[in-house]
């Protein structure tokens, strides 16, 4: 029993369980499950194993369930998944179309995303049980992680190397897509560690935050702002034209975290908006770049496909099509108003590519208002303790700017339902529980 009690030592445990996680968060859709199997069972083993570790994981929980932002995203979350349950009961009660049998099983494979809202309420009680030394070395796994795959990107973007995904403006290079599979993946994935990176890289760490001297490079400005660089590097080359878009925005949102108007000047305006125009002007001379701005493809069937949802979303308004179910609702649409097949594969349906309309169209009003609070709230709360200045108010601002970022691709792709950015979303989304916890108990609130 001693024996065991040594070995689930819970700060030990969590530590070493996160810290795996984070680094697995980072790597294809195996590495994930991987990761997340692992953590599962280590919580468990632990549980029931140690008297210890049960004791100390349940005060964590107890500890972070007291935070009032916890218990407000606990309710927005049941508010969300009863709303996604209520559009599939009422898909498969009244469905607006018979459908094959195959969609029953995907419905079934689609439920298990539910779990994934778990996660962050998992985070935050592990977090809770570690050190602010091990916090910040867990924070260290991620975003070393994050910048080192810019390197790997680089290698990619010229290779294609293990899985080509060319450029379809300019063939002889390749998005750069990571372990994650697909560009518009790495687009939305990387998003997070890299803006916490650079906002703890503003961060001022005493040296009592961290006792082993392996971790004391953690201290160093320069190893945050390599790694948010080396992420951002990463991003910028699975060109994706709305990240292209997003990423900027959320720069300038993040370097307004000190910012005063009132001490806003003429001169300095000036210099900024010489240096943004200048910077722009040298990428531009990118010829790839250049190819990728201009052309159109990709536009136009989005459109189309908006188009789709939104008639979808006319025949059942309140509740929706059912949830996940655009796209195979789409196909249907298309098939009944264009019978001939030849006509039928000079269109593209997919589903809707806008995280706002796949909800409208997939669950209704009541759903597109319980995402919408769901994905909202962590930015109204953030946004009033942005000037807290400790570095858990940084990286509240860093996952706050990373969230705005988040959404704004999601203009363009269903970024919020895809596993592997799931899994990405909600660590960001657990580590913000974390600083609400914290910040709350010192009265930021």
């Amino acid at each position: 029993m001693q024996r065991s009690e040594s070995l689930f030592e819970p700060g030990r445990v969590a530590h070493s369980l996160l810290g795996f996680y984070a680094l697995a968060s980072l790597t294809s859709m195996a590495g994930m499950s991987v990761g997340i199997g692992l953590v599962l069972i280590g919580v468990l083993t632990g549980l029931g194993l140690s008297s210890a570790f049960r004791a100390q994981f349940l005060f964590s929980a107890r500890s972070a369930f007291q935070a009032r932002s916890v218990k407000t995203l606990l309710f927005l979350t049941l508010f969300l998944v009863l709303s996604l349950v209520a559009s599939l009961i009422s898909y498969q009660v009244a469905p607006v179309r018979l459908l094959q049998d195959e969609d029953k099983v995907a419905v079934s494979r689609d439920l298990g995303k539910l779990l994934y809202f778990v996660f962050p309420f998992l985070w935050v009680t592990l977090f809770g049980m570690l050190s602010q030394a091990r916090k910040k070395q867990v924070l260290g796994v991620w975003c070393f992680s994050g910048g080192a795959l810019g390197v790997f990107a680089i290698f990619q973007f010229f290779t294609g190397f293990p899985r080509p995904q060319p450029i379809p403006t300019s063939p002889q290079f390749f998005h750069a897509t990571l372990l994650f599979g697909h560009h518009l993946s790495t687009a939305s994935i990387l998003i997070f560690p890299a803006f916490v990176a650079l906002a703890l890289a503003q961060a001022t760490a005493g040296s009592s935050h961290l006792h082993a001297a392996l971790w004391r490079f953690l201290m160093s400005s320069r190893f945050w702002v390599l790694c948010g660089v080396g992420a951002f590097l990463a991003l910028f080359l699975s060109f994706s034209r709305m990240a292209w878009i997003a990423i900027p925005m959320g720069l300038c949102l993040l370097m307004l975290r000190r910012f005063e108007f009132r001490k806003l000047s003429a001169a300095r305006v000036g210099i900024g908006f010489v240096f943004v125009v200048l910077g722009a002007l040298v990428l531009w001379q990118t010829p790839a770049l250049q190819e990728r701005v201009r052309n159109p493809m990709g536009i136009a069937t989005r459109l189309e496909l908006w188009k789709w949802n939104l008639e979808l979303f006319q025949e059942r308004p309140i509740f929706g099509i059912g949830w996940r179910r655009s796209e195979v609702f789409a196909h249907a649409l298309v098939k009944e108003r264009f019978p001939d097949p030849e006509m039928r594969r000079q269109i593209f349906v997919g589903h809707a590519h806008n995280n706002w309309i796949e909800m409208l169209s997939g669950t209704g009003v009541l759903g597109l208002l319980a995402w919408c609070l769901y994905a909202f709230f962590p930015i109204w709360v953030g946004w009033r303790d942005r000037r807290v200045e400790s570095w858990m108010g940084a990286l509240s601002w860093g996952l706050i700017c990373a969230w705005i970022v988040f959404l704004l691709n999601g203009l363009t792709q269903v970024n919020f339902w895809e596993g592997k950015v799931m899994h990405q979303w909600a660590f960001g989304l657990g580590l913000f529980l974390v600083t609400r916890v914290e910040l709350e108990k010192r009265g930021g609130v």
